[in-house]
């Protein structure tokens, strides 16, 4: 379900120069010359570790990445480039590399901080990536999200993966989907049956469960939604663990499945940060397709 990842190229620049100060033009080159390869490490970092930086930003299998410096009228000129496989373009990566590595030369220049300006920050290239689609629906589609952990509710593990399942539904936002409930409750099957048929038959569209989707005897989301299912679509989840399993060798654990229940499309996401955020870069937003589909029969029938 994931956006294919194809060959991308970014290009961006950033340029750092000196207010007014006390020491000449030639001693404060000289000294940010000397901090240029810890500046280039830095940057470089920054590309590849991207998602630490930027929540939305997309996996990418970076191949190149290239900083170079060169002064021009007294300003230094910092540029990247970033080259690989990605999802979506790489600009915001190059960007951020290029940004990184003028804080880092700011940093190491602590005593002039106050008078260097980075300036004129912008993406100057950018090629490849394949494009999002994109639906809009209206009226909004209005999706639930369920987690299931007694942990979570007993205080004993902090909600992680349901805060970015959360965020994952609202960055949908633009797709005309609106997050109408979010709850937590313990690995009840009870509770989960009676939330989910609440939420079919109050004309939700999408439910996304977060957790229960492990191999313990107390992970019963799966096996309670599995039961539920009048329409299985088991190439979901397939896609999901095809995509995790290339980033984490155990992602096959993941019991995870996905059908319809009525017009109601239901998701099973795993309960680990990791898990979960990865399923949502699988899914979204090309999980939209299922309920533009259904829509569309509707409005036929």
């Amino acid at each position: 379900m994931h956006q294919p990842r194809q060959q991308s190229y970014a290009r961006a620049q950033a340029y750092l120069r000196a207010a007014e100060i006390g020491e000449s033009f030639g001693a404060l080159r000289e000294r940010l010359d000397g901090v240029m390869h810890a500046a280039r490490a830095a940057g470089m970092l920054a590309a590849r570790r991207a998602g630490e930086f930027i929540p939305d930003s997309h996996h990418a299998e970076l191949e190149v990445v290239e900083l170079n410096f060169a002064w021009e009228d007294g300003r230094l000129r910092i540029t990247a480039q970033c080259q690989g496989r990605a999802r979506a373009g790489l600009g915001a990566r190059a960007l951020l590399a290029a940004n990184i590595c003028a804080v880092s030369m700011i940093e190491a220049l602590s005593d002039v901080a106050e008078h260097l300006i980075i300036e004129d920050a912008r993406i100057v290239e950018q090629t490849g990536g394949a494009a999002v689609k994109s639906y809009r629906f209206d009226p909004p589609l209005r999706a639930a999200v369920m987690v299931t952990s007694n942990a979570v509710v007993g205080g004993h593990k902090e909600d992680r993966a349901g805060g970015i399942v959360r965020q994952a539904v609202e960055a949908l936002a633009p797709d005309g989907v609106e997050l109408g409930e979010a709850v937590v409750m313990g690995d009840d099957a009870r509770l989960i049956e009676e939330a989910i048929a609440r939420w079919v038959a109050d004309g939700f569209e999408l439910i996304v469960t977060v957790g229960g989707t492990g191999v313990l005897p107390s992970d019963v989301t799966v096996d309670t939604v599995d039961a539920l299912l009048q329409r299985p679509i088991p190439g979901i989840m397939e896609a999901a663990r095809a995509y995790g399993q290339s980033r984490s060798p155990v992602a096959f654990m993941s019991r995870g499945v996905a059908g319809l229940i009525g017009d109601t499309l239901v998701l099973t996401l795993p309960g680990s940060r990791g898990g979960a955020r990865e399923t949502c870069e699988a899914l979204f937003p090309s999980i939209l397709h299922v309920a533009k589909t259904l829509r569309r029969s509707r409005a036929l029938r």
